[in-house]
């Protein structure tokens, strides 16, 4: 599971999606069809019945409380580069806190203009990640790529000499 928040809710969703995948494949049988209801009857049932829900928490909510208690100002050059669900649950919480200066890149350019209509920013293909001049205050990396994206000569060459302290908040797991 992709997951480093103990009781993220976004498990269950991943574990139904994998389930779904795997039953399209035809990979799966009455077994673990079987298992996969009550393992969604049983997270129900610890949701209702204990306080793991009380104070919702997911890798994108942390990482925002993160990004607040730094003070980085609502007016700060943030760049996004995926636009998943997990950042499209970020930009939730950048428009809920007023963030609006955001560049979003994405391999598919109509979800990343999803996200970048949502907090008025712009959006961008992942082509143009080596062109990019304007500098940054703020990245946040959730992409399920297998290698890095950002390398070391990109990173500087966004820097431009710029001396000024960067966040750098990579959501991404590795799946290798």
């Amino acid at each position: 599971m992709d997951s480093l928040v103990v009781g993220e809710r976004q498990i269950l969703g991943q574990l139904r999606d994998a389930y779904d995948q795997c039953k399209a494949w035809g990979l799966t049988g009455d077994g673990i069809r079987l298992v996969i209801q009550h393992t969604v009857v049983a997270a129900k049932a610890v949701y209702a019945q204990t306080r793991i829900g009380d104070k919702p928490v997911s890798v994108a909510s942390l990482a925002i409380q993160q990004l607040l208690k730094s003070g980085l100002p609502t007016d700060a050059r943030i760049i996004m580069i995926g636009a998943g669900q997990t950042n499209m649950l970020v930009a939730k919480f950048l428009h809920k806190h007023h963030f609006h200066h955001v560049t979003v890149f994405n391999r598919s350019l109509d979800k990343a203009q999803a996200i970048a209509d949502m907090l008025g920013g712009r959006a961008l293909p992942f082509n143009a990640l080596s062109s990019y001049t304007e500098g940054f205050d703020c990245m946040i990396v959730c992409t399920g790529a297998a290698e890095p994206i950002i390398t070391e000569s990109l990173y500087a060459s966004w820097l431009q000499g710029e001396t000024d302290p960067t966040m750098v908040i990579d959501l991404a797991i590795p799946t290798m």
